[in-house]
């Protein structure tokens, strides 16, 4: 999604991350001087049609070194992608002259939005430079559709619905007979009498008010009479008033499993002590049987070597917690805190010149052997979700790091995030702080429990084992640009990739799009970037970017500490 949500705090404008942007021209990719791709003569035939038209869209892209990809963004007026399309060459020119390709391509419109729209060219060539063309081609889809019927508004039953030619369908009695007309919706009846209220309470008593008409409603009103055989025991009777009060047979294991309240009912009018029904190791807490956090510091063990003593303070108890202090610069005990360098930890790493997690773009640069660290590159489709690609590919490549073991490559669910399970944002944006404090706090499933879809989703959708299949982060660390650059590269290299922030294109000017940083090119004054627009985007799913372009350098960045599975 190219659009940017902005939210206004106190004298700040912060820009709520999303994904469908395209790249800006300026400034450039790359930091050595090189002529972009060539985008000119973008044009749509024709410039106007109906629902059904399919449209012809050409571009005029070149470029000396050949052209790797041109798609064209659709976009409605508030600069919303509609749908991506990729050109093709027509194969009747030669690569690497100036002006040597055509590209052209179709679009169908059906089902789309009425209105006027514009195509926005993105195209790079073979040595990774890219451009854009802002000044594309404007068209309209027209509104005559005469083949409308009130199937076409299927559940709908208004009598004035537009047929696409500005004239009235009467639909009023389109609907089924199951379902009665409410507010020009089709609705299946809330009830026709008692029966469809029932609610399984033999304790309620189930009315169906309005029976059959668009004001139906349920109500199961407590019964709250002693009598005998009717299945019900009220509040206020016993054995004694009411026979069906008496059921001698509930346990503290079986019926009231996972509570621990001293003064739980035994079907007779008595109390049942289930203070100690707890299976050890849980504990009682406010009437419910739980896992301590901690029984001893073993259980707070981060995996991180760059945090102190682990601490379990109130160790077995309710209200037991887990801290991980930072530690002071100490040779040989495996870590670097930031506050150290190589001169006074020795187990810090002078900064190289290059340095590159996944060897996508520097493959000879340290980490020495050629390894790629990071999970593969995922691709975040039709949904402004750049935020939760940016911190899960960032815990999934520490994991990696922390494992000492580059094909471990675990896949995390960043549909949970999105998902109504995680309040850190949805398909419209959101932030990758959020995202991270989520997984500390929350945890979030693998893949396989919650496969991605490129749109906003309930929680109730996660796989049915989700609580068994958390994984969980120790913490994290916002890091601002105070330190200067060599700070960062100090982070990536002796802590891991970290989730940053980007300006994408568009008119705003503050970044509007998540990456993960993943190394650095001191030679040619570039970060090495991964972005989650799948793994063909750029050649593969990594771009460069130059110190201090494109706003890179001007939200800070955050990185993990200690990855727990579950």
């Amino acid at each position: 999604m190219r659009k940017i949500i902005y939210i206004l705090f106190i004298f700040l404008l912060l820009s709520v991350i999303e994904i469908n942007i395209i790249l800006s021209s300026d400034p450039s990719f790359e930091v050595a001087p090189s002529p972009n791709p060539l985008i000119q003569n973008t044009a749509v035939l024709p410039t106007s049609g109906s629902l059904n038209t399919l449209f012809i869209i050409t571009s005029q892209v070149s470029d000396v070194s050949g052209i790797g990809s041109a798609i064209a963004h659709i976009q409605n007026p508030d600069e919303t992608d509609v749908a991506l399309v990729t050109l093709y060459d027509d194969g009747l020119h030669s690569d690497g002259a100036a002006n040597d390709n055509i590209y052209g391509n179709t679009w169908d419109s059906t089902g789309r939005l009425i209105g006027t729209y514009f195509v926005d060219i993105i195209a790079n060539d073979n040595l990774g430079y890219f451009s854009e063309d802002e000044n594309g081609a404007t068209f309209n889809i027209m509104v005559c559709v005469p083949s409308l019927t009130c199937l076409d508004y299927s559940g709908q039953c208004g009598t004035n619905l537009w047929d696409g030619c500005s004239n009235s369908l009467d639909c009023s009695g389109a609907c089924v007979p199951s379902e009665i007309c409410c507010s020009d919706v089709c609705q299946t009846l809330i009830c026709n009498g008692p029966n469809d209220c029932k609610d399984g309470n033999d304790c309620t008593a189930d009315i169906c008010s309005n029976a059959g008409t668009c004001t139906a409603s349920c109500s199961n009103i407590a019964i709250i009479v002693c009598m005998d055989n009717d299945n019900c025991c009220p509040a206020g009777c016993d054995s004694t008033t009411d026979n069906d009060c008496c059921v001698p047979t509930l346990t503290c294991a079986v019926d009231y499993s996972g509570q621990c309240g001293t003064n739980l009912w035994d079907g007779c009018s008595n109390s049942l002590d289930c203070s100690g029904a707890c299976i050890a190791p849980q504990i009682c807490c406010a009437g419910t049987c739980r896992n301590p956090v901690c029984n001893n510091n073993a259980d707070c063990d981060d995996s991180d070597s760059c945090t102190g003593p682990d601490s379990c303070s109130n160790s077995g108890t309710c209200i037991a917690s887990c801290s991980n202090p930072s530690v002071a610069c100490i040779n040989g005990d495996g870590c670097c805190p930031l506050s150290c360098d190589s001169t006074t930890d020795n187990d810090c790493i002078a900064l190289p010149t290059s340095f590159d997690w996944s060897h996508k773009e520097l493959p000879g640069a340290l980490p020495a052997g050629g390894a790629d660290w990071m999970s593969p590159v995922r691709n975040q489709g039709s949904c402004g979700s750049c935020w939760a690609f940016s911190a899960i590919g960032a815990v999934e490549g520490q994991y990696n790091i922390e494992q000492n073991n580059p094909t471990l490559d675990i896949n995390l669910a960043e549909r949970y995030l999105v998902s109504t399970c995680c309040s850190a944002g949805t398909c419209s944006g959101g932030w990758p702080k959020s995202a991270l404090i989520y997984m500390r706090d929350s945890g979030i499933t693998e893949e396989s429990c919650f496969p991605y879809k490129a749109s906003n989703v309930a929680c109730s959708s996660r796989c049915a084992a989700w609580s068994t299949n958390l994984w969980k982060i120790g913490n994290y660390v916002d890091k601002g640009w105070v330190g200067g650059r060599d700070e960062i590269k100090k982070i990536i290299v002796n802590h891991g990739p970290v989730s940053a922030y980007i300006k994408m294109g568009g008119r705003g000017k503050s970044p509007n799009h998540a990456i993960v940083i993943v190394g650095y090119d001191d030679a040619r004054s570039q970060w090495i970037v991964r972005n989650s627009w799948g793994a063909g985007y750029s050649g593969n799913g990594y771009f460069k970017v130059g110190y201090g372009q494109m706003l890179i350098e001007s939200w800070g960045v955050h990185y993990v500490v200690g990855v727990t599975p579950p």
